[in-house]
């Protein structure tokens, strides 16, 4: 086997090919070429990019695509979308067998710098791997984290029939409260290149209306992110694969939804929705409608991806599971990073223990 480390973005293109091949298997839009180009394009220019190949007889068997951020005294690396582009999907490695995940493993350790690895699934393949590397290294517990799935079981009607009577009324209600508002209507769109901008402008513009722009986690509040869903979503577009959901109550458009449609699933990347009309929820209403064209499209299902929101669970239970690792190695990196990180805990804690003293003692009222 033998080990590559691309630095530069454009050093990557030669291996699109064989890094879509190999992604193929783990059935996820952002594990694909497309994604990582993207992320690796805005993102290379702020942080120090190592795209680890590993290679055996000349074919790709394992790969993992990190960026380390400049700055500070150890900067960790972590998966490309993350430290910029501020994505925070479930990622992962790609390997052809636990062999090859092993060999991954171990060329990235021995890059020295500390590992800030967030939502790799849950599966005895990684977590059998990564038992083995934190026994080489310095490590807390991995943590948790879950997204929701909505997997198509029969027909829409039982589906609809299955969800609890209070949501049924509730989305129901919804609805009958925007139709006071004026006609709804939905569209789907698969739009081309030339189409794609416009929708996504709209999506950025709704979005930026709501609490998310309020909260500074809108697309239009992050430059980076903004550039990454132009780039890939073009390319989403080209490949044919790129999906936006409309909601309109009479001429104003209500929410936005940005998805893929990745085979023969649907996997939720963005939405938006206009705050002028919060009251009648058209998050959750367009939502309802986007599930009923997984049902009625024939997908297997509707990957709800970022993380599991109380919101979500109107339309399902069934959760994906994620392990979230943090590695320091025995090197001078390893060791500043991990200095680094109790004291950033550490002063975390000391901040919330003085607004916790500084806060008024609630009223048995307010208790």
């Amino acid at each position: 086997m033998s080990v590559k480390i691309i630095t530069r973005a454009v050093e990557f293109a030669p291996f699109a090919a064989q890094w879509n091949a190999l992604a193929a298997a783990f059935r996820t839009p952002v594990l694909s070429y497309e994604w990582v180009r993207a992320a690796a394009e805005i993102s290379e220019q702020h942080g120090d990019l190592h795209i680890v190949l590993v290679s055996e007889e000349e074919a790709l068997i394992a790969a993992a695509a990190l960026i380390a951020p400049r700055g500070g005294l150890s900067p960790a690396l972590e998966f490309l979308g993350n430290p910029f582009c501020k994505l925070y999907e479930p990622c992962g490695f790609l390997y052809r067998d636990e062999a090859a995940l092993a060999a991954l493993l171990n060329a990235v350790v021995a890059i020295g710098k500390p590992l800030k690895l967030d939502k790799l699934p849950n599966t005895p393949t990684i977590a059998q791997a990564f038992a083995t590397a934190r026994r080489r290294t310095l490590s807390p517990l991995p943590r948790i984290a879950r997204t929701l799935f909505v997997p198509r079981e029969g027909e829409w009607a039982a589906f609809e029939a299955s969800m609890s009577k209070s949501s049924r009324e509730t989305l129901r209600r919804k609805r009958r409260q925007a139709e006071k508002l004026g006609p709804i209507t939905f569209q789907s769109y698969a739009p081309d290149e030339a189409e794609f901008p416009a929708l996504l402008q709209e999506l950025i513009r709704i979005e930026a209306s709501g609490w998310k722009g309020a909260a500074g986690t809108a697309i239009a509040s992050n430059p980076h992110q903004r550039r990454f869903f132009e780039s890939y979503g073009a390319a989403a577009a080209r490949l044919g694969i790129a999906r936006v959901f409309v909601m309109r109550i009479g001429e104003e458009v209500a929410a936005v939804r940005l998805a893929i449609e990745y085979l023969k699933c649907l996997w939720e990347l963005k939405i938006g929705f206009n705050d002028a009309f919060s009251k009648c929820s058209p998050g959750q209403v367009l939502t309802h409608e986007t599930l009923r064209y997984v049902f009625e499209h024939g997908l297997d299902g509707h990957e709800f991806l970022g993380a599991d929101e109380a919101w979500e669970r109107v339309w399902t239970n069934t959760v994906r599971e994620y392990l979230s690792f943090r590695l320091y190695p025995y090197s001078i990196a390893g060791l500043a990073g991990l200095g680094e990180h109790v004291g950033q805990a550490a002063w975390a804690r000391a901040r919330r223990a003085l607004a916790k003293r500084a806060a008024p003692a609630a009223t048995p009222a307010e208790a």
